[in-house]
């Protein structure tokens, strides 16, 4: 395998290497040597299969790769730099079992049942360990297919002692008292997803004097590129910002203090009042001005507001969501000022690409009206205030809020084929309208995704983002510099004991008016097994407990420690001390022009999914230098409690029966749902909320807001949709009228499943 070798240093000396749980390698040798490994005294040997989408495990399968931190060049079929440090460690001799065949991350436990657990790669081995999702492990397990990892603790300390402090999450995994899998988190109690915007366009509008110059003069309404309409109406209150003058609680340098926003008219209304003659630029002037008199004294030179683009873009963002549309609706009829060009066209809200998951965070959207559930970490489940478990396709105020994404829909201000299939790709509008590395690229103005993932179309700092010179067309070379995560917009949100399960969203009275976000990074649905035919037992469940170690759980972030600065407390972030990525590692990730998860998965072969809490720090390492100053303005201000993020356990709004609230992260995991005859029943619900709206006709919820705002009712009968049972046609009526069903079948079991407790007295009521 090795065509060139040099000799490294390792991370540490002896003494740093003994900080780590078990005592990491005291490294002062060459790089090549810390894999030393002979076979003929390993302990025994792991078949591991490992298969994310068909690419990337635990051996190299690109043809080869020229590995220049170790100096070593790796060829397909390379046991990789993170399993090599595993076996190791283990002192057990690690095969591959697949042959990288998963269409997706889901097909793996449907392929490893089909070969009777047997491996891909040479079928007289049994896999030992295997990675799945885990909609299937718990039937396999109860099926005595699978180890039942309850019974082994004493051979895995370390994962007893996180099921030991994590008693909610032992509860999400369980099957009465057996565990099937080790859980895996990509972070954990950290924000996940995000409200992404290019923050140099609203710098631009807010920031700079753009009422006096010539451009966007023509009247909004009347450019088939600018504004199609004014549907949307007052939110927050029908003719002012606030009822009231608000208090509110700000961040900045992740410290807290209370501001009072001055009570105006409502920048909607404003901007509806004058839609017959309004321009980007008169809009410009309208909003810069509005935002002044909403600051009052908060404004100016050593202010809490010193830009008036803070009001979004900064840590102290005090924006509630008629503001935010309001924005985007003059961002929408600035064409000129934006791309230079009148003629050029500005997307507004837009998917990172083509693909069913990017479809549904369109819909995530909906989260700005104070809607619970569109994040969640299994389906569209919530706790409410009063610590049950609810569902957002039954709440009635789901289906209102669903009415003013229409609206903006209307107006041109989500892109309008979002849901028809591309040849873009799962990333094709984020590099299409924000990276311009594609042809015919645009601009691109918000998305709600993932920071990492977004803002690595940000010029290339650091190891992490995009070389300019690989832009397109006429955007080659240039900087990009503004794509990067806001604190989510001011709204109310139900959070009181007194609030009713069907009030009307605009009926504030049992509200409070905060920002918030469900998006936590909690369990995930994805595992690590055993198969009960394993070989191995005591080999398996040694690297199933390894990952769960600090020392596992960092060599599979970061990879082996000669890829690190040199000290695995060089960075705090999210509460957390870890390694830094060292300059060499970021060099290599920056050469190999793939995203950085894909090259650590690929050809280091760390940050799987597979068993272990990835740490906060390796999430902000991923992200690009730029997007890292929205990120940083995020975290901290949930770290000052200005911004409340839903939690594992929230000790707040937490019910002292069932430890569950308001802003208590839903499990991924440990429910019990009702068969396909009884879900039958409710398929028309299930369906127009179903992620499978990829496709190249509006279907569901798509058709709902891609049809004109008003067009449905309780009892409109059009067909919108078919049903996933029977494939029958269902139309908006059905829908209404099978949310009892769902509500007394499906609400009412996935409920009771955690507890009688967790069941909502409506559901009581229906069951």
């Amino acid at each position: 395998m090795r065509i060139k070798k040099v000799a490294l240093k390792g991370a540490f000396g002896v003494a740093a290497g003994l900080g780590l749980v078990a005592g990491l390698a005291a490294c002062n040798v060459a790089s090549n040597d810390i894999y030393a490994f002979d076979e003929k005294k390993a302990d025994g040997t792991l078949d591991i299969y490992l298969d994310y989408s068909g690419k990337q495990g635990v051996t190299l399968q690109e043809t080869n790769f020229e590995n220049t931190v170790e100096g070593v060049n790796y060829v397909k079929g390379d046991l990789l730099p993170t399993w090599k440090i595993f076996q190791k460690k283990l002192n057990q001799k690690i095969l591959d079992a697949t042959n990288y065949n998963a269409s997706s991350d889901n097909d793996s436990y449907t392929a490893v049942e089909a070969s009777n657990y047997m491996s891909e790669t040479d079928n007289t081995r049994k896999i030992d360990i295997f990675y799945n999702a885990t909609g299937n492990i718990n039937k396999a397990g109860k099926a005595n297919k699978l180890v039942d990892l309850a019974t082994k603790l004493d051979k895995m300390p370390n994962f007893k002692a996180f099921l030991e402090a994590n008693p909610t999450i032992k509860k999400a995994i369980s099957v009465g008292d057996s565990i099937y899998y080790t859980p895996y988190f990509d972070g954990y109690n950290a924000i996940e997803r995000m409200f992404i915007m290019d923050t140099n366009i609203v710098k631009a509008i807010l920031d700079t004097d753009t009422v006096s110059n010539a451009k966007d003069t023509a009247v909004a309404t009347t450019k088939t590129n600018g504004l199609q309409a004014y549907k949307y109406q007052p939110f927050m209150n029908a003719t002012s910002n606030y009822a009231t003058a608000p208090t509110v609680t700000i961040s900045k340098n992740a410290k807290t203090s209370n501001i009072t926003l001055v009570k105006t008219d409502n920048i909607i209304k404003k901007q509806n009042d004058a839609a017959a003659t309004a321009t980007g630029q008169s809009m410009r002037k309208q909003l810069r001005d509005y935002i002044k008199t909403v600051l009052g004294d908060n404004y100016g030179s050593g202010k809490a507001f010193e830009n008036l683009s803070d009001f979004f873009v900064g840590e102290q963002a005090a924006y509630n969501v008629d503001e935010l549309i309001a924005l985007m609706r003059v961002v929408k009829a600035s064409p000129e000022l934006i791309t230079g060009d009148a003629n050029k066209e500005v997307e507004i809200l837009v998917p990172r690409g083509a693909a069913n998951n990017r479809v549904d965070n369109m819909a995530d959207f909906m989260q700005v009206w104070g809607i619970q559930g569109f994040d969640a970490e299994y389906e569209m489940l919530y706790f409410d205030e009063n610590g049950t478990l609810n569902d957002a396709a039954s709440t009635p105020a789901t289906y209102q809020a669903l009415e003013y994404l229409s609206q903006i829909y209307d107006e041109g201000l989500i892109l309008g084929d979002f849901y028809k299939t591309s040849t873009l790709g799962s990333t094709g509008y984020l590099n299409k309208y924000f990276g311009k590395t594609t042809d015919n690229g645009g601009y691109g103005f918000m998305l709600y995704d993932y920071s990492a993932s977004t803002g690595a179309v940000n010029s290339l700092e650091d190891g992490v983002g995009t070389a300019d010179s690989t832009r397109v067309g006429s955007f080659k070379d240039t900087k990009v510099t503004g794509v990067m995560p806001v604190l989510p917009p001011l709204t109310y949100w139900s959070n009181k004991k007194t609030s009713t399960y069907n009030a009307d969203l605009t009926d504030f009275t049992n509200k409070s008016l905060l920002r918030y976000s469900d998006s936590d990074r909690a369990l995930k649905s994805t595992s690590w097994c055993i198969p009960a035919s394993t070989d191995n037992l005591d080999g398996a469940l040694k690297m199933l407990d390894y990952l769960c170690s600090r020392e596992g759980a960092l060599y599979n972030d970061f990879g082996p420690d000669y890829y690190w600065e040199g000290k695995i407390d060089q960075l705090t972030y999210g509460g957390e001390t870890s390694p830094v990525m060292n300059a060499a590692t970021k060099q290599m990730i920056s050469k190999a022009k793939t995203d950085f998860w894909s090259f650590m998965r690929g050809y280091i072969g760390s940050t799987h999914g597979v068993g272990y809490k990835r740490s906060a720090s390796i999430n902000y390492q991923a992200t690009n230098k730029y997007a890292q100053i929205g990120t940083k303005n995020i975290e901290n201000a949930i770290a000052s409690g200005a911004v409340t993020l839903a939690l594992v356990d929230n000790p707040i709004y937490a019910n002292a029966t069932n430890k569950a609230g308001f802003a208590s992260a839903v499990p991924a995991a440990g429910y019990t749902k009702p068969g396909e005859s009884v879900a039958a029943t409710y398929d028309a619900v299930t369906s127009f909320w179903a992620s499978n709206k990829y496709s190249g006709t509006a279907s569901g919820w798509t058709k709902y807001i891609t049809d004109p705002a008003g067009t449905y009712t309780a009892t409109s009968t059009e067909v919108i949709g078919k049903t996933a049972i029977g494939t029958k046609d269902y139309s908006y009526k059905d829908v209404m009228d099978q949310i009892p069903a769902r509500i007394s079948s499906y609400l009412y079991t996935v409920a009771n499943s955690q507890g009688a407790s967790y069941v909502p007295a409506y559901a009581k009521a229906n069951a």
